[in-house]
């Protein structure tokens, strides 16, 4: 997924993963398989990130994680919920980022019925 910001530097998107870990809400052995940066028309930066792991823990519900390319990849994909999590995190740095199909805090949490919200506090 694409994520646009004018304010988000590098240690903040891994920030956010550290600190959706340390709250329990990412599994620990959730990594960045894809943050690479990118020209944003909209904000001052843009990185691709993806999202997975090489483990898979029974019941997790996890599945392979498409490369986009060649369908299904090596590493299973990051859970909705842990993606949720990790997106609340940022938006909680960068109301005004653009993650995805997410145009700012406000319509993430409108289109997740805050499941997220203030995950920090």
């Amino acid at each position: 997924m694409r994520l646009h910001s004018s304010k988000l530097q590098y240690a903040h998107v891994y920030g956010a993963l550290k600190a959706a870990k340390d709250a329990g809400r990412v599994a620990n052995h959730v990594h960045f398989v894809t943050c690479t940066d990118h020209q944003s028309r909209s904000r001052a930066r843009a990185w691709e990130i993806q999202l997975g792991t090489y483990v898979k823990d029974p019941g997790d519900k996890r599945r392979w994680k498409n490369s986009g390319d060649h369908g299904a990849d090596s590493v299973y994909a990051a859970t909705y919920d842990e993606w949720g999590y990790f997106i609340a995190e940022l938006f909680q740095q960068d109301p005004d980022a653009i993650f995805g199909g997410y145009k700012g805090l406000q319509d993430f949490d409108g289109q997740t019925g805050f499941k997220y919200d203030a995950v920090s506090a």
